[in-house]
C-alpha cells in the first residue's frame, strides 16, 4: 500500500512538473499520449484529488495563484515539505494546504509592503516636514 501511494505521489509530481511544459490549462490528446504513463497517472489522480476535495468543500482545493500558478515553485515547496520528518505520513493535500499558507503569506506580506511604501511616499510628497525628518512639535522646529 506504501509503495503504491509513494508511486501515485511521484507520478503526481511529475505528471505536474511535465504539465508545466505544456500550455496552461490545455492538454489534447497529443500531449495526453506524448508524455507517457507517469504524466497520465499524475493527472488522473490530481485531476481526481481535486474534484473529491471541492465535492466535500475542503478548504485545501482553495490554493492561492496571485496570476499564474508557478508549479516549479510549488513543486520545490511540496518536496521541501516531505524534507522533514515529522511531515511524511501527511497526506499530499496538507502539503498542498501549508504550501498554499505560505505562498498566501508572501503574497499578502508584498501586497502590504507595496501599500506601505505608496501611503509612505504619498505622505512624504504632500508635507515637506515630514520627508525633511522633522514632523510639528518636535526637537528640530
Amino acid at each position: 500500500m506504501r509503495k503504491s501511494v509513494l508511486i501515485a505521489m511521484v507520478a503526481c509530481c511529475v505528471g505536474f512538473a511535465v504539465a508545466t511544459m505544456t500550455a496552461h490549462a490545455y492538454t489534447k490528446l497529443s500531449a495526453w499520449r506524448s508524455h507517457g504513463d507517469k504524466f497520465q497517472l499524475g493527472y488522473v489522480v490530481g485531476y481526481i484529488d481535486a474534484v473529491k476535495l471541492a465535492k466535500f468543500k475542503d478548504t485545501r482545493a482553495t490554493i492561492p495563484t496571485a496570476g499564474r500558478a508557478k508549479h516549479q515553485d510549488w513543486l520545490r515547496r511540496v518536496n521541501a515539505f516531505y524534507d522533514d520528518p515529522a511531515n511524511v505520513e501527511r497526506p499530499i493535500p496538507d502539503a498542498m494546504l501549508v504550501v498554499g499558507q505560505q505562498l498566501q503569506d508572501e503574497i499578502l506580506r508584498a501586497y502590504k509592503e507595496r501599500r506601505d511604501r505608496i501611503l509612505n511616499a504619498a505622505k512624504a510628497g504632500s508635507k515637506p516636514d515630514a520627508a525633511a525628518g522633522s514632523a510639528p512639535g518636535s526637537a528640530l522646529e
